[in-house]
């Protein structure tokens, strides 16, 4: 019978090594899950609080935020999906792709115009936040929009009545893609992505 010439406490310290990858890429994915959403909203507000600050045109700057935190998303998500499952696959892309051309494009399009639009009457105009600090300005406005973000999502899984047949149907193609990753989210009825541009945005 052959002896083995690695000690227990060898062998226990090889095994703890093997896991220790998996741990750490767990430990990653943890981090991403809850600290990517507050960075890259804390990164979007300091980037436009600079912009203002410094005097660029805040117009301008969310396009170039918005093509950023899209970029960092999509290396991430390929990188360390939430779930094997969910990665992006070349059929995935190619389903979604004429998704993603119409809505995306016109949703950007829309979202773009809108932002445009509200900063440049913003210029003129005196809100009720007016005589705020900047930061204070720039967080009632994040937690805002986040506030009737979440209250539509709901509402168009939940309202009952005409109303709420009406925004199910409008909604629900956004839950079609069997994966999830940041180019398969203008996977949506065109009317839905008009319903939250007007309403949140």
């Amino acid at each position: 019978m052959l002896e083995s010439s690695v000690s227990p406490q060898e062998a226990r310290s090889t095994e703890a090594d093997v896991g220790q990858p998996a741990q750490a890429s767990a430990k990653l994915k943890d981090i991403l899950r809850y600290g990517l959403y507050p960075f890259l909203l804390l990164t979007t507000l300091g980037f436009s609080i600079w912009v203002v600050t410094v005097g660029k045109d805040l117009r301008y700057a969310f396009g170039w935020v918005m093509g950023a935190r899209t970029m960092t998303v999509l290396a991430l998500e390929f990188v360390y999906p939430m779930k094997r499952e969910w990665r992006m696959t070349w059929r995935s892309f190619g389903r979604d792709l004429l998704y993603a051309a119409m809505n995306g494009g016109f949703g950007a399009l829309i979202r773009w115009a809108a932002v445009f639009f509200a900063i440049s009457i913003a210029d003129d105009g005196a809100g009720w936040l007016e005589d705020a600090p900047l930061l204070v300005e720039v967080v009632v406005l994040a937690l805002t929009f986040e506030f009737i973000q979440y209250w539509l999502h709901r509402i168009s899984h939940e309202a009952r009545g005409t109303l709420g047949k009406f925004l199910w149907h409008i909604h629900v193609a956004h839950h079609l893609p069997d994966r999830v990753y940041v180019l398969m989210h203008p996977v949506a009825h065109p009317l839905n992505i008009l319903f939250v541009l007007f309403v949140a945005q």
